[in-house]
């Protein structure tokens, strides 16, 4: 061969056959590529009189011709491989993609000499003074059970020799071989000419994956789902991540070594290749979640029949098939198995999936955005609607770890020369793993931007961080209950180049071996409302304070992750937890989950979430941002309040002014102090006997057992009338005062603290304006679609901007300043209606007797001046006598006996004849808890059950109707 670069020409010599000069010339780029196979090909050992260049056909009934670039003859001079060479890069990739779409130009040549036993995609280029290249085979060759199905008339079952077209070669290809390229077997090293061998892959042969490549595998298993006939998506998509697991596994291998997730060609049966799979499945649990999986290989079995006596061997064989019989479970089966035929038809899916991924990379050192893409789509398609409550939306994790002070942190543990300066980070309930990818995200990022200021130890291990995510290992932890998420869970990890990341397959409330006894962060969205999960937790009842309070029948889950919470932080450690928001206002058990964060917790921020922010909850949520108090904070506290309450006694020289404290306490429920210290000293002055506080206590103490059952007590009817007055005025206070210590305490663990709260409308509109997303319904399963502006393409949202976390115009840097002690009084105009800056104290209503320390997201107190008495609207109301029952809508029709109120706009909503008691007890007040319209009614009446509320007031102490 001749390059005559004058002249512009590429002289193949007389040996080699031309259909045309076309690649002959300089004029295209392949045309170098071309010469670069040839060259290849001879080097090889192929005979020049066996290349024909530019073979001419003509294509289809269009008169239309097509030329291919190389076509190789056998040594018989039958067709062997036809090549298409394209230039490296984008070239190559657009003629790859034609042909996953309709097969490109080879398989129009394929169908032209259908006597071509292999056809290969080809590109090679300079590179630092080396020639590389790249090539996709395809072999033309159908297996014996394809060949099979075609002979009993199978519907259908395709084959390469039975096809008439070019298109119907490609749907071969397709649905046979999941249209995969081999990436081997023509001009690697050991490879013979004329004898084009598939050869194994080795982990070299592996490729990253590439813009677009997560979309495409997505839909490409989900097309191995349909064309085999797969609706359950969720079993799906846990037999994918057993796969992934095998695949992570086999990763580990040095690059030369022949990998076993593959499909072998010409070598493997469908036992072989799934007892691969096993060893790498059992393996795998074994390494990353500590699980135990029976699996016994065949050797494990020679071993035992060779090395044991008869009868020894015939009892541990009984045993072997004991175990398999009932302790294994099928990772791999994507369709049921039970018999031979069934196993050779999930053989037939398996086969397709494993091709599919084979030749994938998928375990990294640092986050790879295409496998990210990919997994998230497989995230979402793979648990149905009812499961959705694993997943928290990324955009909300992204918002949580971008609201927490990471780096402020990390400064922190540097300046104080710590060692292990990052901060340790727990997901007690990590589910798919996005709490621990983004935080590995995050520490990584600000791990790069670490400057070698530091002693040489420090600087040693931050360039040491810097080259690899292998610091998770130490810093980043995450438990999961449910074993298919902590395979997920680990999977993830995997993915986003953090594998060394602690996933724990166990129960987050119970203690874990390889958990550290501290972290500086939790980020959660633990689980709620399991009922009877009390029977099945494996802790003791003093590892909780809350537990003795819980029935074995409770469902309220989440107060005992609020209590864990308070366990994992260490002081000055930070949390940002997603909770139903029964934790703000329910009483019972939740009182008790609330005193626990007043206490032992800075309330940074309460973000109140919308309907829109999860798929189909059906339970409102929030997100608390928090910060561990030292335990002491807490204690002293409480022992201001004894001593004031309790004990009556001053507190000289305190470490805080508390008694400006209790000035201020007494100025929030309208009492001098002055006055209230004659409460406190027992000897109630007028002022407190006739304040509406004292009557309040008054009427709540005679109306209780304790009083009542007191007074009938015979040792208490046989004293004078004077010494009963004083012994009621003892158990007076000594029941009421309790409750004034625990008001005061509370009052002071909140009276300093400033929080955001974070709250927006409920209307659609508003929810993803400021969340910046939606759900899409697709092809059968959830997505989470980002919200893009149309002129710029930005993405819409008021939670985070990742490019800037102190852009003032987003939550995140608000709730990341409170963190800081900043709190920001100049709120951007965007936010205004939607950021709250308010004392925590503001938001407990000291009042009530029965003091629950309900958190109300709504703490503007405004009182209003009035010539009039002021009296709380609880004493102005009176019991609602007889029957109070409500109906469903589908009850309510045009015509009946009894007229049906709502809250809806009209009067008389309708009329029912349903077999209810009407409410009589007229006349009332009523009105809609969501459209606040109020109505007068003064007739018997039913109400519906859409949220409408009874008043009755009393007569005497207020008019019913002006």
């Amino acid at each position: 061969m001749q390059v005559q670069f004058e002249a512009q020409k590429i002289l193949y010599g007389d040996k080699i056959l031309l259909g045309d000069e076309t690649t002959s010339n300089f004029e295209k780029p392949e045309n170098f590529v071309v010469l670069e196979c040839v060259n290849r090909l001879l080097e090889k050992g192929y005979k020049p009189e066996h290349l024909y260049l530019e073979k001419k056909w003509a294509l289809g009934r269009t008169g239309k011709s097509g030329k291919a670039d190389i076509s190789v003859n056998s040594q018989d001079g039958k067709a062997l491989l036809i090549i298409e060479c394209k230039t490296f890069g984008e070239e190559y990739d657009k003629e790859k993609k034609r042909m996953i779409e309709n097969g490109g130009q080879l398989f129009s040549y394929l169908q032209q000499d259908r006597n071509t036993k292999f056809l290969c995609l080809y590109a090679s280029s300079l590179f630092d003074d080396n020639i590389i290249y790249e090539n996709s085979i395809i072999p033309i060759k159908d297996s014996e059970e394809q060949i099979e199905a075609v002979k009993n008339n199978i519907e259908d079952a395709k084959t390469y020799s039975t096809a008439n077209t070019a298109e119907e070669l490609y749907e071969v290809w397709k649905e046979n071989h999941n249209l995969y390229f081999h990436p081997n077997g023509i001009f690697d090293e050991e490879i013979e000419p004329y004898n084009i061998e598939l050869k194994p892959l080795k982990k070299k042969d592996l490729k990253p994956f590439k813009e677009g490549d997560g979309g495409y595998v997505f839909n490409q298993f989900l097309e191995i789902l349909r064309h085999n006939n797969i609706s359950d998506k969720s079993n799906a998509f846990n037999k994918i991540m057993s796969l992934f697991l095998c695949k992570i596994v086999d990763e580990q291998k040095n690059d030369n070594e022949v990998l076993e997730f593959q499909v072998k060609e010409g070598i493997d049966t469908p036992e072989s290749i799934q007892d691969r799979l096993l060893k790498l499945y059992t393996s795998g649990m074994k390494q990353y979640l500590k699980e135990e999986i029976i699996n016994y290989s065949e050797e494990d079995i020679d071993k035992i029949v060779n090395n044991f006596p008869i009868q020894t061997s015939r009892l541990r064989i009984k045993e072997i098939l004991k175990e398999l019989k009932f302790y294994t479970n099928n990772e791999f089966a994507f369709k049921e198995v039970h018999n031979k035929k069934l196993f050779k038809e999930n053989a037939k899916v398996l086969n397709e999936v494993i091709r599919l991924f084979q030749d994938k990379k998928f375990k990294y050192s640092k986050k790879e955005q295409y496998l990210g893409t990919f997994f998230e789509l497989l995230l979402n398609a793979g648990y149905k609607q009812d499961e959705g409550q694993f997943f928290t939306p990324v955009p909300i994790v992204k918002f949580i770890i971008n609201s927490l002070p990471f780096e402020k942190l990390v400064q922190q543990k540097l300046s104080n020369k710590s060692r292990a300066f990052l901060p340790y980070v727990m997901d007690y309930a990590c589910g798919s793993g996005h709490f621990l990818t983004e935080s590995i995200d995050k520490i990584q990022n600000i791990i790069n931007v670490l400057n070698y200021d530091y002693d040489e130890d420090t600087n040693i291990t931050i360039k040491h961080f810097k080259e690899s995510a292998e610091w998770a290992a130490e810093f980043i932890f995450g438990i999961e209950k449910d074993y298919r998420l902590a395979r997920t869970s680990k999977v993830a990890c995997f993915m986003n180049g953090d594998g060394a990341a602690n996933v724990i397959f166990g129960d987050g409330l119970e203690k874990h071996d390889r958990l550290k006894d501290k972290y500086e962060i939790v980020v959660a969205n633990p689980p709620y409302a399991i009922k009877s999960f009390k029977q099945h937790l494996r802790v003791k009842e003093t590892d909780y304070n809350l537990i003795s309070l819980l029935t074995s029948d409770a469902s309220q889950i989440e107060v005992l992750f609020v209590e864990r919470t308070k366990q994992l932080l260490t002081p000055g450690g930070v949390a940002g937890i997603i909770l139903p928001d029964s934790l703000l206002n329910s009483e019972g058990i939740y009182t008790k989950a609330r005193e626990i964060i007043l206490e032992y917790f800075e309330v940074i921020s309460i973000v109140s979430l919308g309907s829109k922010t999860f798929i189909a909850t059906g339970k409102d949520t929030a997100i608390f941002f928090l910060k561990r108090r030292n335990d002491s904070f807490a204690l002293d506290r409480k022992f201001i309040a004894i001593d004031y309450i309790l004990k009556n006694k001053k507190r000289a020289h305190d470490f805080i002014d508390s008694e400006a404290l209790l000035k201020d306490y007494v100025e929030v429920i309208d009492i001098t102090i002055k006055d209230y210290k004659t409460f406190l000293s027992r000897k109630p002055n007028k002022q407190i006997i006739e304040s509406e506080m004292y009557q309040e206590y008054w009427e709540w103490f005679i109306n209780s057992s304790t009083y009542n059952t007191f007074i009938t007590k015979q040792s208490f009817t046989k004293l004078k009338a004077k010494e009963q007055e004083k012994q009621i005025a003892k158990l007076f206070f000594d029941n009421i005062l309790p409750i004034e210590m625990e008001k005061f305490y509370f009052f002071m663990l909140t009276k300093e603290q400033e929080t955001l709260i974070v709250k927006w409308d409920s209307s659609v509109k508003s929810q993803k304006d400021i969340l910046g997303y939606e759900f899409s319904k697709r092809r059968g399963f959830e997505e989470v679609v980002m919200l893009k502006e149309e002129l710029t393409d930005n993405y819409i949202t008021k939670l985070y901007n990742e490019r800037d976390l102190s852009d003032k115009s987003k939550i995140n840097s608000y709730i990341l300043n409170a963190f800081d002690g900043k709190i920001i009084d100049d709120c951007d105009k965007s936010l205004e209606s939607i950021i709250n800056r308010v004392q925590l104290s503001d938001c407990l209503d000291f009042s009530h007797i029965n003091f629950e320390k309900v958190i109300s997201l709504d703490a503007d107190k405004q009182v209003i001046e009035s010539q009039f008495p002021s009296k709380r609207i609880s004493r102005l109301l009176k019991p609602i006598k007889g029957s109070t029952e409500k109906i469903l809508e589908s009850l309510i029709k045009d015509k009946g006996k009894l007229p049906v109120i709502t809250q809806g706009k009209e009067f008389i909503s309708g009329y029912t004849d349903a077999d209810v008691s009407p409410i009589d007890d007229i006349p009332l007040i009523v009105f809609g808890d969501h459209t606040t319209i109020f109505k007068y009614i003064d007739f018997p009446f039913v109400r519906g059950a859409d949220g409408l509320q009874l008043l009755k007031v009393d007569p005497n102490e207020i008019l019913p109707k002006a």
